[in-house]
């Protein structure tokens, strides 16, 4: 799955004519909310009962969140 950030859905819209359509397309698009780091803590915490796991799992949250939000820059 790809990600695009608004700024370049904008430009593309815009590129082939659509300025009209940009501020349409983003009411209707519901945007993905990044969990914080308190909510990777509180979740983990209840899914997994072994501190290892619970580790892990935090972890590699953390992992991607910072991914996503590294390829939006």
């Amino acid at each position: 799955m790809k990600l695009y950030t608004e700024t370049e859905i904008t430009e593309s819209l815009e590129s082939m004519g659509f300025e009209l359509m940009v501020n349409d397309f983003f009411q209707m698009s519901e945007p993905i909310e990044l969990p914080s780091d308190e909510d990777i803590k509180y979740k983990s915490f209840n899914k997994f009962t072994q501190s290892n796991a619970r580790t892990c799992f935090e972890e590699g949250a953390k992992w991607m969140k910072e991914q996503i939000l590294k390829n939006n820059k």
